[in-house]
C-alpha cells in the first residue's frame, strides 16, 4: 500500500464535508453540529487565505482516506496545533497510526515545527491513547473548559517536540511494519 499526504484541494471538499458530518467523527469533535455546504466552502476559502493553516488529505493507494490540519502555525516559535480524522470508515485498522506518523513527520520536516500541540476532550479515550502512542505527552489539563451537550468537559493539552519525535519515529515505523503494513 502506498501512503501519502497531499494538500487539500477543491475537489476534496464534498468528501471532507461528508466525513466531517458523519456522526462517528462529529461526536468526538469540539463542535459536533453538522456543517452546511455554505459554511464548509467559507471555511475552505478562509483557510486558503491563512498562512498559519495547512490542510492535508491522507491517501492510501491514491484514495482519500483521512484529513489532517495544522493550525496556529507560529514560525518564529516553531509551534502549531493539529487535528485529524480517518474519514474512510472502511479503512483497515491501524491506518490512523500511519496517518499520524506521516502528519507528525510532515509538520516537523516540511513545516519546520519544533513542537506540535493537540487538544482532546477528556472523554475521547481513543484520541488520548492515539496521542500517547505517537509519543505526545500531557502538558496540561483545562478543567471544565468546554461546554458540550450541556456539560462542561475537561480538555487535555498534549505536546510532541521535534527532538522527542526524532528519538521515537524509527521505533514507531518498526511497529507499523510489524503490524503488517509494510510501511517504508
Amino acid at each position: 500500500m502506498e501512503h501519502s499526504l497531499r494538500p487539500l484541494e477543491k475537489n476534496d471538499l464534498i468528501k471532507v464535508l461528508e466525513w466531517r458530518n458523519d456522526l462517528r467523527i462529529r461526536q468526538n469533535m469540539f463542535n459536533e453540529r453538522k456543517i452546511s455546504l455554505v459554511e464548509h466552502l467559507e471555511w475552505y476559502h478562509n483557510t486558503c487565505q491563512d498562512s498559519s493553516i495547512r490542510n492535508l488529505i491522507y491517501t492510501v493507494d491514491q484514495i482519500a482516506t483521512g484529513f489532517i490540519s495544522f493550525s496556529k502555525m507560529d514560525q518564529k516559535n516553531g509551534t502549531c496545533f493539529w487535528g485529524f480524522y480517518v474519514g474512510n470508515e472502511t479503512a483497515p485498522k491501524g491506518i490512523g497510526y500511519i496517518m499520524g506518523y506521516l502528519g507528525i513527520d510532515y509538520a516537523i520536516n516540511q513545516l519546520k515545527m519544533r513542537k506540535i500541540n493537540g487538544e482532546v476532550l477528556s472523554n475521547n479515550i481513543q484520541s488520548i491513547k492515539f496521542h500517547e502512542r505517537l509519543g505526545f505527552v500531557r502538558e496540561g489539563l483545562f478543567s471544565e473548559h468546554y461546554l458540550k451537550n450541556g456539560n462542561y468537559q475537561d480538555v487535555i493539552r498534549f505536546a510532541l517536540f521535534q527532538d522527542q519525535w526524532n528519538l521515537l519515529k524509527d521505533k514507531i515505523k518498526e511497529e507499523i511494519n510489524r503490524n503488517g503494513f509494510n510501511f517504508c
